[in-house]
């Protein structure tokens, strides 16, 4: 883990690089001068959110510096075989690993053909088309890696190594791709996860009592089973109502899905 010291350079450099690619543009939310690096204090996460197999940690986005630079910032620690649940944002997203290594997959919407590489096995040509996954694309990650991701793009991180994940994420809440206020959002497309940027001064523990924060839960079941041509019980399962298992759940067994081979890791 991080210490203050070393995260506050870290979240410098990332807010620099961040505001200088993604959101070069953006001068209206501040004057000249408002932010000033050599007033930048250390700080501590003010929220932190238990899961099955990790924690999720915020700090508050009210804060003056965070204000300033127009970012919000979360840290996403994943333990060994845990699996960060499919989640998009308001606003686009860059993404420090500072520990551990693991797969990640992206969906861009409108681009089905994204991903195309059979897994290797020598199960012939027709085989290996069908371990292709053409909804998503699936990459390998390690220490140092960084990746941004547009807003409204949904993606998920599994930790296949032997060690934590510890992921620092900066949302760039004052980009003009942020369609809705700057107030930092995630909107979860499996299990019930914590909304963790809406208790900022409240210790919430795994396994407490929520609301339904899954995307399916603003729509009637009927409609859905309708929708994906599922029955009505599988939707339900989609909903997740009474899961308090959080953002970070356990993977039994390994996760299933097509990986990229070892030789195209970044």
């Amino acid at each position: 883990m991080a210490k203050p010291s070393h995260l506050s350079v870290l979240l410098v450099s990332l807010v620099i690089i961040f505001r200088g690619c993604l959101a070069a543009n953006q001068q209206q939310w501040q004057q000249p001068n408002d932010c000033q690096i050599n007033n930048l204090e250390a700080l501590e996460p003010n929220n932190r959110v238990e899961c099955e197999a990790g924690v999720v940690e915020t700090w508050d986005p009210r804060h003056e510096q965070f204000q300033c630079a127009g970012v919000a910032v979360v840290r996403h620690t994943i333990r060994q075989n845990g699996l960060l649940l499919p989640q998009f944002s308001n606003s686009p997203q860059l993404v420090y690993i500072l520990q551990g290594e693991g797969i990640t997959g992206t969906l861009f919407p409108g681009c089905p053909e994204t991903y195309q590489s059979p897994q290797q096995g020598g199960f012939g040509e027709s085989a290996g088309r069908s371990q292709q996954d053409s909804h998503q694309k699936i990459r390998r990650f390690r220490q140092g890696d960084i990746f941004a991701l547009p807003a409204g793009v949904a993606h998920w991180c599994y930790n296949e190594g032997s060690t934590p994940v510890v992921a620092v994420v900066l949302l760039d809440v004052a980009n003009n791709d942020n369609q809705l206020d700057r107030n930092p959002r995630k909107f979860h497309l499996a299990g019930n996860p914590h909304q963790e940027f809406q208790q900022q001064r409240q210790q919430e523990r795994f396994g407490g009592h929520q609301q339904c924060n899954n995307v399916f839960c603003g729509f009637d079941t009927r409609i859905l089973a309708e929708a994906f041509n599922v029955d009505e019980r599988l939707v339900r399962r989609l909903r997740s109502e009474k899961d308090y298992k959080g953002a970070i759940i356990t993977v039994r067994g390994q996760l299933q899905v097509a990986r990229p081979p070892r030789t195209e890791s970044t």
